[in-house]
């Protein structure tokens, strides 16, 4: 979705051509001046679109930190239709237990994808549930193994697992148990921003507010997520802005949208 503009909207998306081009309810508009000059638009990326606008109303945008973790677990799981991995009570719960490097042994962590998918919506095949997160790289496989020295244990995802290992506790090295596997215990961690404290610092509720105002509904969006600006003295904080399209009867409506989003948590009177 791109909001109505005109010149200073083009340039702030890098288009050539300023005066040619406009940015009406219905769409995009080029005024041509040839029947055969060949025209070249880049889609400009949503958080780039919706910050230039702001700009043009006199706002200092900036993206915060969790903006720039929502936007890498977005490119984790895949876009927007990945975000359905997160839509699970239990998912959630799940990654909040096992953030900080908190690693779960194979047999509990198969325990709690069980109870997740019987309450899945399209699929109740756990192997299934379980590879629809693996492949959005939400979890890793590795071994939790004791240091004979510190007697400490440590988790070492499959890549970094050898015959010879540094303990991460006290760094000293250690031959494994070869001579006796049952000492090894392959276990699960929460990998990357997925491993991330506080429910990934309250992105999960954010990405699944996205979802709701995606594409299921039948709506064109462009949105930029968690980011605060500032005009003067005056400054704003939200959690989701976007563009929404609504398309009824061949009309076409854009709605500017902020959202603040929670947790297990209600909206505060400053949350507004």
């Amino acid at each position: 979705v791109i909001p109505e503009g005109g010149e200073n909207l083009a340039r702030g998306v890098g288009l050539l051509g300023l005066s040619e081009w406009r940015f009406s309810k219905t769409g995009i508009v080029y005024l041509s001046s040839y029947t055969d000059f060949p025209v070249h638009l880049t889609l400009p990326k949503a958080e780039d679109l919706f910050s230039e606008w702001l700009k043009l109303r006199e706002w200092d945008v900036k993206v915060s930190p969790p903006g720039r973790i929502a936007k890498q677990i977005l490119k984790q799981v895949g876009g927007i239709l990945g975000i359905s991995s997160l839509a699970n009570v239990r998912v959630i719960a799940l990654l909040e237990k096992m953030s900080e490097g908190n690693a779960l042994n194979k047999n509990e962590f198969w325990g709690e994808i069980l109870q997740i998918a019987n309450q899945a919506k399209y699929t109740r095949d756990p192997q299934r549930v379980l590879q629809k997160m693996i492949d959005a790289d939400m979890f890793r496989l590795g071994v939790e193994i004791q240091c004979p020295t510190c007697t400490q244990h440590s988790w070492y995802s499959i890549t970094d697992f050898d015959y010879k290992l540094r303990c991460m506790k006290c760094s000293e090295t250690f031959q494994i148990p070869a001579g006796s596997p049952e000492d090894m215990k392959w276990s699960y961690r929460a990998h990357g921003p997925f491993n991330l404290p506080n429910r990934a610092y309250g992105v999960y509720s954010v990405l699944l507010t996205l979802r709701f105002f995606s594409p299921p509904l039948g709506y064109g969006i462009t949105p930029i997520m968690s980011f605060g600006a500032t005009r003067g003295n005056k400054k704003v904080e939200a959690d989701l802005g976007l563009f929404l399209r609504e398309t009824k009867f061949g009309q076409s409506k854009t709605h500017l949208i902020f959202a603040e989003c929670k947790t297990y948590n209600k909206l505060k009177e400053y949350d507004s």
